[in-house]
């Protein structure tokens, strides 16, 4: 189960907007104390067992979802050339769904 103060917990760390803390993590360039801001009053962070990576997969996962929800389909197609760098875990869960 997962720990509601993960998400919602005050820190030190000034909040960021979800594709600014996407950003940051995919150059190597945030700290494991970033606090992301998904709205409403909800913040994300990366105090889980996963860290960076997992808070990481986590954002992506939250705009995918906000971008379905807005219809905005090109959001999703838009993505960098090359591999994809994914989690393990969630790299094993999507090799369990192609067979």
């Amino acid at each position: 189960m997962h720990d509601i103060n993960s998400w919602t917990s005050d820190s030190d760390a000034a909040p960021v907007d979800l594709q600014t803390a996407i950003d940051l993590i995919e150059a190597g360039e945030a700290r494991t104390s970033i606090c992301v801001d998904l709205g409403d009053g909800v913040l994300a962070r990366a105090n889980g067992r996963l860290g960076l990576p997992g808070l990481l997969q986590r954002l992506r996962g939250h705009r995918l979802i906000q971008s379905l929800a807005r219809s905005q389909h090109e959001d999703i197609l838009a993505m960098p050339p090359g591999d994809i760098d994914v989690h393990p875990i969630v790299a094993e869960i999507l090799d369990a769904l192609k067979d």
